[in-house]
């Protein structure tokens, strides 16, 4: 695997890739394939995906492939069922004490991991993410830009003597408070 610093990590990239429209191949699938996730309403899980032999992944790289050149996603793959997972230490009899989970068809799952790995790499290949940007990217927290705040406020105030002010907002619920409009087929469990 090449590596590719980015800020203080270092990302795992795809090994040779460089096109990212070519053909998914039988390890790219192996490698996406998370044996222990929960399955979603088609009940296909990853454990038969990945134990159903050659002829399983042989499949659905020929599916994969189709339907990542034409550009097509299929319907039921966009189905889910939702299931609540209760916070800890609430109470559970309340509704918003609860986190809705989505759980999509397993393999829909693969061929996002897939698809992911390859915009990232892309992003990451031609400098298009910030060393800064910390949200949805392995190996990075909000402890990094912590530790990057607290550094360009102790610079600042060396070189200055003068104090940075910095503003916090922190919403309640922000998820379940943006408005959306969707249309997605789902299930409640």
């Amino acid at each position: 695997m090449e590596t590719i610093a980015n800020g203080t990590k270092q990302i795992e990239l795809i090994e040779n890739l460089e096109d990212i429209n070519q053909d998914i191949t039988v390890q790219e699938i192996m490698e996406a394939i998370k044996e222990f996730k929960a399955q979603g309403p088609d009940d296909i899980h990853n454990q038969m995906i990945k134990h159903g032999g050659m002829a399983m992944v042989e499949s659905l790289q020929l599916l994969f492939n189709w339907s990542y050149r034409i550009g097509y996603f299929p319907v039921k793959w966009k189905q889910f069922f939702i299931a609540p997972i209760p916070k800890p230490d609430k109470d559970h009899s309340q509704v918003q004490n609860h986190r809705p989970i989505s759980l999509i068809s397993c393999v829909a799952k693969v061929m996002e991991r897939i698809i992911t790995k390859r915009v990232m790499y892309y992003l990451h290949q031609n400098n298009l993410i910030s060393k800064y940007q910390c949200g949805f990217q392995n190996n990075h927290s909000t402890y990094d830009l912590l530790l990057y705040m607290t550094e360009q406020i102790y610079q600042q105030f060396i070189k200055t003597q003068l104090f940075m002010h910095a503003a916090f907002l922190d919403i309640s619920s922000a998820y379940d408070s943006i408005w959306r409009d969707i249309n997605y087929e789902h299930n409640f469990i």
